[in-house]
């Protein structure tokens, strides 16, 4: 499907760098700084000079500042709206991580030569789709149940109260109160191989947890079961954001966004020249 993006598109800015001197020039201006009155004319004049153009970068780096504050307010707005194509990758990654967090915790998921088994196969009932990769032939299945969520209210101080019966339980929501809510379904993505759960994705305390076993790393897998877990519970949609990321949480996050660009694209939809440009592949693909 070939495509052809408008012109007029929003100029997003490139990430501003400090001239590769600044450290030095800081280093000969606090020198100077130091010898006070009892600078020469000359390093007098070496001083006000260095002292302009450490005030000219900070001019530049405060200006820097104040736009991308204006941009990832637009990039939120944006992403909020459903059109994460349109964004930048930075500000796409800029607004769903919320934090780093170190993947050692985790890797009992990866690590497991028996896979991830545990999570019970038969409870995947929902076929989503076969995936090939690297000649090796995967299935994406889902479990899918409503969501047990319990009456409650804000109080005074704004904090959240639960509502409890005579027995002092939790009050559970009735099933027509929770289709209601914005998600009010549990999803979990499985991916299984040769009839074993090799990686899945799962909500994991509001944020989108995705672990895949070692062995099937680096073949796209990760990046595709965060897509479709998106996808699948509208949390791409809405624009909710992913959370706290390890540092292959961040790869796979800008990996995603090309997966989500090339998508937009194959659909015919907007994309801002300045996301084209960041992969030149998809553009000489898509763009006429």
């Amino acid at each position: 499907m070939w495509y052809r993006y408008s012109q007029g598109d929003i100029d997003w800015q490139p990430e501003y760098q400090s001239p590769e001197n600044w450290r030095y020039l800081f280093n000969e201006y606090y020198n100077l700084m130091r010898l006070g009155n009892q600078r020469s004319p000359e390093e007098q004049q070496i001083f006000e000079k260095i002292k302009n153009e450490l005030d000219e970068i900070d001019k530049k780096q405060l200006e820097h500042q104040e736009r991308d504050t204006l941009y990832n307010n637009l990039a939120e707005e944006l992403i909020k709206s459903g059109k994460p194509e349109q964004v930048p990758s930075r500000y796409f990654l800029n607004y769903h991580r919320t934090g780093s967090i170190s993947g050692n915790p985790y890797s009992q998921y990866t690590d497991d030569p028996e896979g991830l088994n545990w999570l019970n196969p038969d409870k995947f009932n929902i076929h989503i789709k076969d995936i090939e990769r690297n000649k090796l032939n995967f299935e994406l299945k889902a479990e899918k149940q409503l969501k047990t969520k319990y009456r409650g209210h804000y109080d005074e101080n704004g904090f959240w109260e639960y509502e409890r019966d005579e027995n002092n339980q939790l009050v559970p929501l009735s099933e027509e109160e929770v289709l209601r809510k914005p998600e009010p379904y549990e999803i979990t993505l499985a991916l299984f191989h040769n009839g074993k759960i090799v990686g899945f994705a799962a909500d994991e305390f509001g944020a989108s947890g995705v672990y895949l076993q070692k062995p099937y790393q680096g073949m796209g897998l990760g990046t595709l079961l965060l897509h479709e877990f998106l996808k699948i519970t509208g949390r791409l949609q809405r624009g909710n954001k992913m959370g706290q990321m390890t540092s292959w949480g961040s790869y796979a996050t800008k990996n995603l966004h090309k997966q989500i660009v090339e998508e937009a694209l194959q659909e015919g939809k907007n994309v801002p020249e300045k996301v084209l440009n960041e992969y030149l592949d998809l553009k000489e693909k898509y763009v006429v």
